[in-house]
């Protein structure tokens, strides 16, 4: 049975519970984590400023952690980005440091009695295959002992979580360090094929570029 793609999108940023387990039953297909970057960093140099104003009490700059991560398909495709920042005294966030590629969802399963509290939903560019378009994002904190540890933003690929007309689109980059800079205008590689529900979605797949001449 198909679900209609505006459906999906309003199920998956609702959602209070495991992103991975969602994903991974919408799809059909086990789903892993590719961690990108994970490093440790004053709070001062921090963003979103909502999300450390958050996790740390007073004016203080305390020690976070900062973890730049994929959900990634069997075959490597990536179908969400996503940042955590943790409290680096909480246990917990040890056990997400040490967990490498374990899926957030599973680390939290059974170590502590925690809940989620959805802080904000909506649209940001954000390149996908090389090519800018709207993507929905929903940002998150997980709350033990009534103090927030842990703040996620997930950023889903267009053509698995669609955009929908009433989400607001941002221009801000909530990022927590600067991006890479890209060529201004990247190439654009051969189609990659991706499937939600019935529904074939071409997909462009980026090409490595040259390295220009000396």
């Amino acid at each position: 049975m198909s679900i209609p793609a505006d459906a999906v999108t309003r199920m998956v940023l609702t959602n209070d519970g495991s992103t991975t387990q969602l994903l991974s039953a919408l799809l059909g297909v086990p789903l892993r984590v590719r961690v990108l970057d994970q490093r440790g960093l004053p709070s001062s140099q921090v963003r979103p400023r909502a999300a450390v104003k958050a996790l740390v009490a007073g004016e203080g700059d305390e020690p976070l952690v900062v973890r730049k991560s994929q959900l990634v398909r069997p075959d490597g495709r990536a179908i969400s980005v996503n940042t955590v920042i943790m409290t680096s005294n909480h246990l917990v966030a040890r056990s997400i440091v040490d967990g490498g590629g374990t899926p957030l969802g599973r680390v939290l399963q059974g170590a502590v009695e925690q809940r989620r509290v959805i802080t904000e939903t909506g649209c940001r560019m954000s390149e996908w295959g090389g090519v800018g378009r709207p993507s929905v994002y929903r940002s998150y904190l997980v709350f033990a002992g009534g103090r927030p540890f842990l703040h996620v933003e997930e950023q889903f690929h267009p053509a698995i979580v669609t955009p929908i007309r009433d989400l607001p689109l941002l221009e801000e980059d909530p990022r927590p360090w600067p991006a890479k800079k890209r060529p201004a205008h990247p190439r654009r590689g051969p189609a990659m094929q991706t499937y939600i529900s019935d529904t074939l979605v071409s997909l462009p797949q980026p090409t490595p570029a040259r390295k220009p001449a000396e």
